[in-house]
């Protein structure tokens, strides 16, 4: 049969007096002083920290990605401004949409308008500043007068850089961020096919004139044909009355750019005002 051991209870050294014997006076003191001191610290504790644990850390974290967003949003406003002016520039022939046309070609060597490659960067600016400003304004309380800019053509590409004169400013409770908006753009279209292209039609111009094309008979394709014209170039050549009618597509081009063709006319009474 189990013997039961009596309980023996033992207390710290703290509470017993100096012979050993435990000391209740001494026990209830110190269990008093550390409620109390509880008591404070968790007042003080509910007091102070009315933030939730990591709440600034997650608003200044929201803060950064709405600027972050923005500065997506310009980029891509810019592609898309980009692309469409280029577009709307190579149907245009190079030209301002305000010369003389013919079926719809703008013509190269009008009266008003005299193509010269060094206008591309200008009038490209023309046809891109309304289309960035339509899209900025979506969202952002930003026009495409407040960006500088700058085209920088290269043998196979050119590059678009813009630069705003404000800052935007974000802020939310105590956290404020802010950047200048900015973008640089790779637009992998070569402005100097405009000028390879003037070179190319210069050389065989007496050729196109002298060359008749029946529209009945005739194919686009034999103008080109007759004329020798490079293969750096897909072409196609009409004549209505006394103009001639280009289209040139580019056969090195990006899968972003391989559906702009340069379209232009040439009056053939004025070849010597090209």
């Amino acid at each position: 049969m189990m013997k039961l051991l009596p309980l023996k209870m033992t207390f710290p050294k703290a509470f017993l007096n100096r012979r050993g014997i435990f000391s209740p006076t001494l026990f209830i003191f110190s269990l008093v002083i550390l409620v109390y001191a509880f008591s404070i610290f968790s007042g003080n504790t509910l007091h102070t920290f009315t933030q939730v644990l990591g709440e600034k850390q997650a608003n200044l974290t929201a803060t950064y990605l709405s600027a972050e967003y923005d500065f997506f949003f310009i980029e891509k406003s810019a592609d898309t401004a980009a692309y469409t002016a280029l577009s709307s520039l190579a149907s245009h022939g190079g030209m301002k949409n305000d010369c003389e046309t013919v079926e719809g070609f703008s013509v190269w060597n009008s009266e008003t308008c005299t193509f010269t490659e060094k206008d591309l960067a200008e009038h490209f600016l023309i046809l891109f500043k309304p289309l960035f400003n339509a899209t900025l304004q979506k969202r952002l309380n930003l026009t495409s007068d407040t960006f500088t800019y700058q085209v920088t053509p290269y043998s196979n590409r050119f590059t678009l850089i813009g630069t705003a004169s404000e800052q935007l400013s974000y802020s939310y409770l105590t956290i404020n961020y802010s950047f200048i908006p900015h973008f640089s753009r790779d637009i992998p279209f070569p402005l100097s096919s405009y000028s390879l292209l003037k070179n190319d039609v210069l050389s065989r111009i007496d050729c196109v004139k002298n060359t008749p094309f029946n529209p009945l008979v005739d194919t686009p394709e034999t103008i080109p044909r007759t004329c020798t014209f490079p293969t750096s170039f897909h072409w196609s050549i009409t004549k209505k009355n006394n103009y001639a009618l280009f289209t040139a597509l580019p056969q090195e081009s990006s899968s972003l750019t391989q559906d702009i063709s340069i379209r232009f006319a040439i009056d053939l009474n004025r070849i010597t005002q090209l």
